[in-house]
């Protein structure tokens, strides 16, 4: 089963960087899409079904907290498994977040082998 998978950051360089190391971590990826920012990301889960999300929190026109209250509000989306990805480095973010409704807070820059354990943390909140 292939997993579709939605990157929202408003870096192109750093949605490709993630969507590389994604592919090597999980070798079970199937789409991917982009967005530069939670509007554009809203638009995208209008249209295609995703199974896991990777958000920045810093972006322009609705930044990563705004985007994840969006998707939490909405019934069909309110399971997906997310992940927020930031360079903030505070534990109240980090608390913030995931009581919000985040499934896991990982720092950047992303690796593979953190893109891994991430990967495995999202496919386990899927069963």
């Amino acid at each position: 089963m292939s997993i579709n998978l939605l990157i929202v950051d408003d870096s192109p360089s750093t949605r490709k960087v993630i969507e590389r190391a994604a592919r090597i971590a999980e070798p079970d990826i199937g789409d991917c899409h982009h967005a530069s920012h939670g509007r554009e990301a809203l638009e995208l889960l209008r249209r295609v079904w995703v199974d896991f999300i990777i958000i920045d929190l810093h972006m322009p026109e609705m930044d990563g907290r705004t985007l994840l209250h969006q998707i939490r509000a909405v019934d069909m989306w309110r399971g997906i498994p997310i992940a927020v990805v930031t360079s903030e480095r505070s534990d109240q973010t980090e608390a913030e977040v995931l009581a919000m409704g985040a499934t896991t807070y990982q720092k950047k820059p992303l690796t593979p082998e953190s893109l891994k354990h991430l990967f495995e943390i999202l496919k386990a909140r899927m069963k």
